[in-house]
């Protein structure tokens, strides 16, 4: 019989090793560095991290917003007064006989406007008579009004309501250069017509009730709203002031413009006088007795 051959427990992995032969190792590199490296183009790097936000950090940037919105804060409660201060150095400019610019003459910033009045300059105005305003000074005189336009025009913008016209008189110019610091005699001689400010009318009725310091109120160049600026003054029991700071009361500047320039009668009394009239006539007609 055949012998067999007996199986090892340990089997061979490759070939005996042959006398003379050179023995041969490979190595792996441990993961790492070069696995990226392995990995080749178009591999991404690790991103940085963010930086941590710590309390000192934090500190520093709430009071940097602090000290912004404080600075701030201060510079617009200053800008009030700069724009006053703006406003005093510019002045209110009028124009002189000579064409010259003289600042302050009847500026009356001290004084509210009317807004209830609502006119927009360029918009046809009423006189105290109630039919169109008629030009105060006349060509051969400086133009007068806060427009310069001639006339007492009525404008938003003029604190000083120069919308009484006046035929100027000496005394007047003298008395409101020594009392109110309001010399116009560089502007308006005696016998030529003005538009004069409220209070400056308010100052001639004050000092002098019966003759107004010679001015002579003119109804047909004088605007219809002075009445509307006089009642302001009136309901809120402010008097006027011009540029000296003397106040003036407005009831009686008021009584005298409807004492000199009566106001018109409203439409409804036109229309109850005109109907009356008609009746009286038929009451004549009929029974020969007036009505």
């Amino acid at each position: 019989a055949r012998p067999t051959r007996a199986m090892s427990s340990n089997p061979m992995i490759g070939s005996p090793t042959r006398s003379g032969a050179v023995k041969r190792t490979v190595s792996f590199p441990a993961a790492g560095a070069s696995d990226r490296a392995e990995a080749g183009y178009g591999s991404t790097p690790d991103a940085p991290s963010a930086p941590e936000w710590t309390d000192a950090s934090r500190v520093r940037v709430a009071g940097r917003l602090l000290l912004t919105i404080a600075v701030f804060g201060i510079l617009g409660s200053l800008l009030p007064f700069f724009a006053v201060g703006w406003a005093n150095k510019l002045g209110t400019p009028s124009i002189s006989r000579t064409g010259a610019s003289v600042s302050g003459l009847q500026s009356l910033q001290s004084m509210p406007a009317v807004s209830s009045l609502g006119q927009a300059p360029g918009e046809s105005d009423a006189n105290l008579l109630g039919t169109p305003l008629k030009p105060c000074s006349s060509s051969d005189q400086a133009s007068t009004g806060w427009t310069r336009s001639g006339s007492c025009a009525w404008s938003p913008d003029d604190s000083g309501y120069h919308e009484v016209c006046v035929t100027m008189d000496d005394e007047f110019l003298a008395s409101s250069a020594a009392h109110d610091g309001n010399d116009l005699s560089s502007v308006v001689a005696h016998g030529e017509r003005w538009c004069v400010c409220a209070w400056a009318w308010a100052s001639a009725v004050e000092r002098d009730p019966d003759n107004t310091e010679g001015l002579r109120l003119e109804c047909e160049e004088s605007n219809a709203k002075l009445r509307a600026v006089y009642q302001s003054f009136i309901d809120r029991g402010e008097g006027m002031t011009g540029p000296t700071g003397v106040a003036y009361g407005p009831t009686r500047a008021l009584e005298a413009v409807n004492r000199l320039c009566p106001a018109p009668a409203s439409a409804g009394a036109r229309l109850g006088d005109a109907r009356r009239a008609r009746m009286e006539a038929n009451a004549r007609a009929t029974l020969g007795v007036p009505y």
